[in-house]
């Protein structure tokens, strides 16, 4: 049974199915710490915001269809050929915006992310 129908329409409505979700035991935690109105509300929109960022990041990695398997290591990086050490530069994140080595030398890190141009583009 639900104890506050009115504020799950509300929130339904509204699509905050984040703090709704959590509303049950940030009440009580806002009980029994004594929270403020305020408080209590901070806490359920951190809440909502939380369940959003998460619904994000989940959409946005089914859309990518990432390997889960696939790291660095496995990268068949023979298609880079002269660009291997700007890859693992990058990869463990010693590049920084002012000691980069392709930063340094002018050299245009994208190859390495995403490959050569393209015959078409060269016109």
């Amino acid at each position: 049974m639900n104890p506050y129908p009115e504020l799950t329409g509300l929130c339904t409505k509204l699509s905050l199915r984040g703090l709704l979700d959590t509303f049950e035991e940030r009440h009580r935690q806002a009980l029994q710490s004594a929270l403020s109105h305020v408080e209590f509300l901070t806490l359920l929109f951190q809440d909502e915001l939380a369940k959003r960022q998460q619904t994000r990041l989940a959409t946005r990695l089914k859309q990518a269809q990432l390997r889960p398997n696939k790291t660095i290591e496995s990268f068949d990086s023979s298609v880079l050929r002269a660009q291997k050490p700007l890859l693992n530069e990058l990869a463990q994140g010693r590049c920084t915006r002012a000691d980069c080595g392709w930063r340094r030398h002018r050299k245009n890190p994208s190859g390495a992310c995403i490959g050569p141009p393209s015959p078409a583009s060269r016109l």
